[in-house]
Formats: C-alpha cells, sequence, structure tokens
C-alpha cells in the first residue's frame, strides 16, 4: 500500500488567526510585579536567594498569566522559562563527580527551585519544530536528565505526563477506577475503521487525534479538532488512514458537557448545556477548546462518587494535575472522554469562577 501524501485528520485542519502581540503576557512581567508588589522580596541579597517556583510553560498561554499572577499574590517568587525561549535565551548545565550532583538552568540552580510546573509538551518540553533533529536530539537528553535530577518538586513530573497523555493509557486506567469509557477504536486501518462506522449508523461516530492538537500546514499552525464523522469524511478514510492512526468513537447523547479539573484533591467542574452547543451549531463536537470560545459554562456540583473517582484516577497516573472531559447523558449517567495532564483552565476560571489558578498555585508554594 503506498503511503498517503497527507493523513486523514489534516484534512481538516483548520489554519489559526495570525498571532497578535499579547497585552496580558506584558503586562505580567514577573520582575516588575515583584518590584511593585514585594519589595522584600525584589530586594533579597544573592547570598541568601528566594526559592522560586520554575514554570516550564508557553509564555502566550492564558493559563501562564493567571498562575503567575497567583503566586505573586502568594507571596512566592516565580520565574518564567518559556518554549519559545530555545533555544538562544537558554543554558542548562549538569556536574558530577559520582559523590554530588547539581546544575542549573536559564541561571537557576537546582537547589534554588522551590518547585516546577511542567506545562510543556512531550518528557522534556523541547519544541522540536523550531530545532533540526539533531539539536533536537541533544537537547532532550540534556533537559529530561535534568529535570530528573532536581530535587524539587515537578507539577506534573515529565514522565508521568507523557505516559498518563496517552489516550489509549488514559482510557484504560479511567476503566479501571470504575468510570463509564466510551467503545473507543484506534487504528489505520480503514476497513476496521469503515466497519466501526457502518456499525453505529445514524448515531454517527467522531473521530480526533491522538497526539496532537496542532499541526504546522504550509507555514501556518492549524488546529486539529475532534471532528464528528459525515459521509463525505468516510469516503476519505481508504486512501488517507493508513498515513496514521486516529482514535473513534461513537457520537453519545448528553445533555451536559463537563470539563472536571482535578488539583491534588481538590476537583473543579465547570459544566456546558448540551442546548447551548446546539444553538451555537457545536452539538456533538466533544471539544473543548470550540466550547470555551462560544457557549456559556457554569460551576457545576460533581457527583461525589464520580468526583472520587477522577480524583484516584489522576492520582493513579502519577498526576497531581490534570483537566478531564466527561459528558451526563439523559439518564443522568457520566461517561469519561478524555484526560489531559497539561489541559488549560484559565476559560472554566474565569467564565465559572472556579479559582482554579490559587488552587494551582498552592499546590506549587
Amino acid at each position: 500500500m503506498s503511503r498517503p501524501s497527507r493523513p486523514f485528520l489534516l484534512h481538516f485542519a483548520e489554519a489559526e488567526p495570525s498571532p497578535s502581540p499579547s497585552p496580558a503576557r506584558a503586562a505580567v512581567d514577573v520582575r516588575d510585579l515583584v518590584a511593585r508588589l514585594m519589595p522584600a522580596l525584589a530586594d533579597r541579597t544573592a547570598a541568601e536567594p528566594e526559592p522560586v517556583v520554575l514554570l516550564l510553560a508557553y509564555s502566550r498561554n492564558p493559563d501562564t498569566v493567571l498562575l503567575e499572577r497567583a503566586l505573586l499574590a502568594r507571596g512566592v517568587p516565580c520565574r518564567l522559562l518559556g518554549a519559545d525561549d530555545f533555544p538562544t535565551d537558554v543554558t542548562v548545565t549538569w556536574r558530577g563527580d559520582g559523590k554530588r550532583t547539581g546544575g542549573d538552568v536559564f541561571g537557576l540552580d537546582s537547589a534554588q527551585v522551590r518547585s516546577v510546573w511542567f506545562g510543556l509538551a512531550g518528557p522534556t518540553g523541547v519544541p522540536a519544530r523550531r530545532l533540526p533533529p539533531f539539536e533536537t536530539g541533544e537537547w532532550a537528553d540534556a533537559l529530561a536528565g535534568w529535570w530528573r535530577s532536581c530535587p524539587a518538586p515537578f507539577v506534573n513530573d515529565p514522565d508521568a505526563g507523557s505516559r498518563a497523555g496517552n489516550k489509549i493509557t488514559s482510557l484504560e486506567h479511567a476503566a479501571e477506577e470504575g468510570l463509564t469509557v466510551p467503545d473507543t477504536l484506534v487504528t489505520n486501518d480503514p476497513d476496521q475503521a469503515l466497519a466501526f462506522c457502518h456499525a453505529y449508523g445514524s448515531a454517527g461516530v467522531i473521530a480526533k487525534s491522538l497526539n496532537s492538537h496542532y499541526v504546522e500546514l504550509d507555514g501556518r499552525r492549524h488546529s486539529l479538532f475532534t471532528r464528528v464523522l459525515s459521509a463525505a469524511d468516510l469516503a476519505l478514510l481508504p486512501a488517507t488512514l493508513a498515513a496514521a492512526p486516529c482514535v473513534f468513537q461513537p457520537l453519545l447523547d448528553s445533555r451536559l458537557e463537563l470539563r472536571v479539573t482535578v488539583v491534588d484533591e481538590q476537583v473543579f467542574t465547570a459544566s456546558t448545556a448540551t442546548a447551548d452547543l446546539a444553538a451555537a451549531g457545536l452539538a456533538g463536537s466533544g471539544d473543548v477548546r470550540r466550547v470555551r470560545r462560544a457557549v456559556p459554562m457554569t460551576a457545576h456540583c460533581l457527583d461525589d462518587d464520580v468526583a472520587h473517582r477522577c480524583v484516584r484516577l489522576v492520582a493513579g497516573l502519577g498526576l497531581r494535575y490534570a483537566a478531564l472531559d466527561l459528558i451526563v447523558t439523559p439518564d443522568g449517567d457520566h461517561v469519561f472522554l478524555d484526560l489531559n495532564p497539561r489541559g488549560g483552565w484559565w476559560f472554566a476560571e474565569q467564565r465559572a469562577g472556579l479559582p482554579i489558578s490559587d488552587a494551582v498555585a498552592g499546590l506549587l508554594s
């Protein structure tokens, strides 16, 4: 079988608007806030450095901005190392002689680090698309070793986060915790995929990516959203699916879509009514990235048993933070859809009034 020129899901990638300068990012320069809000911290001497929270994150991400503010409101200094700092603005050093080890990254000695928020993709966070293969590999090994040798606690541990972010792994663990999970097929076999879709007939099937939510096409960043498959989409499967596996699940009937954010044992839930999704033309989208832009979200009191199972799922995967997507069926059953160990929370916080940033800041403090 010849390799298709473009994998199935990439036929539906949606170009994102060109990024504009982020006023929020400029307004939250950490050093400026420390100097204005906490002069005592700004005046610390080099001889007695204040332990800092290291934020390994994307500087344009709204969650990063909210987390910086929450940490500083608690009087906890933090330092951002963004993915956009690679490779020219980053130095990493590690030294060991068999008796002791130590190192620094971004000018911070590992002993100065109070805790680490790991909000980057993959087990190392190296932005592979910005570096050639050789440099990517060297940076990945150096940083992976540094992360593992750093004595400070990570939220989340990079290796645990990488494992938990695998959709097959999270679905299996969710089922083991007693959460209801949908019938799921992961394949690049067009015949298997078509048989799955035909078995559900008019009820419908969705398709989503296993690993990437975004992709570079023709020099532009594109989003890969969960897609409700049409007859025309199914006709593309025989010629395109072999290039890369993807996830297929039945389109489930629901009355609520839930975003459940777990911070250690704290659970914050925001809900969106399916009726509101339908009014916005998004019924069955199953993709919180569309929901957060277009429809109302409200704080939701999650069933205690479901909440406890979500907490156990997150802890069992070796995580201290995760964002989960569930639905509530018309009969009141809860169905687990997905787990993201680096899932965003800004839209749930701002639109449903959930104090998630403060909870994460408390975990890191």
